[in-house]
């Protein structure tokens, strides 16, 4: 697989830097395409953003109606403000319209979030993305939804451009298909890599054996693709599989975390796992996550 088409679904929230820094990382490593992306809600329509300002079953008073409509049309220009930004800083020159031809485009809808960027997402090799704010539950959402309804790899940026991408890989293993198809997502990733540590956790003392089967396993695949690769089992305890994850991607100075993203449920009204969840709320290096 080859990544050559990137979307980069933009917020109007101080976090839309660090989507386009990561994108022009991820665009000079594998020379693709960047479609930035950004959606003007139509409040009308979207029960979903109405029942989480208002309550279920209320409904919303046309003055607030009004103000949220200002706020995201706000959104909308500080969006469009952080492209342009970008590009001057870059001194690129971005086309108007989706094409083959140009690194950089931007483009505007109207719409419902997340179903348009879940919809763009499907088109492309990757999408990224970030949360607008840390442990913001409507965005944590949002992410969720994009992850398991686009069928697409997702690469969650941080909340502030990272120094680097995808030179210090540590891979989340769990021994499941949305595991193994995020490590086949990050392929093209991993050839860039300087160092690459599989790190996998136990929920239990007594799974240690079959954990590290299953590791070993992953490790010597790709090692037949020509990886240097180290793999880690991270010793059970009281503290969740997040936070040792987290805290182990750090202390190795990891630019990138390759993990599964697990949930369950319909179309906007999915439920994530645990593990997700904290990650999605919380992790201060990129994240590229599958379903």
């Amino acid at each position: 697989m080859t990544i050559r088409s990137i979307l980069a679904s933009l917020n109007g929230a101080e976090s839309d830097a660090a989507v386009l820094e990561t994108s022009a990382y991820a665009q000079k490593m594998l020379g693709a395409w960047v479609d930035c992306f950004h959606v003007t809600y139509d409040l009308a329509a979207d029960q979903m953003l109405l029942a989480y300002a208002v309550g279920p079953g209320r409904s919303l008073p046309n003055e607030r109606l009004r103000a949220l409509d200002a706020e995201m049309r706000e959104k909308s220009v500080r969006a469009r403000q952080a492209f342009d930004d970008f590009c001057s800083r870059n001194h690129l020159a971005p086309v108007s319209a989706l094409g083959v031809h140009g690194h950089f485009s931007y483009r505007e809808v109207a719409g419902i979030e997340p179903n348009e960027t879940i919809r763009e997402a499907r088109y492309r090799d990757l999408t990224i993305t970030a949360r607008e704010a840390v442990d913001d539950s409507f965005s944590i959402e949002k992410l969720g939804s994009i992850v398991m309804g686009s069928g697409r790899p997702v690469l969650i940026a941080s909340q502030n451009a990272a120094a680097s991408f995808g030179q210090k890989v540590v891979i989340a293993w769990k021994d499941t298909a949305e595991a193994a198809r995020a490590v086949m997502a990050a392929m093209p990733i991993l050839v860039h890599a300087k160092s690459i540590t599989i790190a996998t956790t136990n929920e239990e003392e007594s799974q240690c054996a079959s954990t590290e089967g299953s590791m070993n396993a992953l490790a010597v695949q790709l090692r037949r693709h020509g990886f240097e690769v180290q793999a880690r089992i991270l010793p059970f305890t009281v503290r969740s599989a997040a936070d040792r994850l987290l805290d182990y991607a750090y202390a190795a100075e990891a630019d990138l975390l390759v993990m599964g993203g697990y949930g369950h449920g319909r179309f906007r009204e999915y439920c994530l796992g645990g593990v997700t969840r904290e990650v999605l709320a919380d992790c201060a290096i990129p994240v590229l996550m599958t379903h």
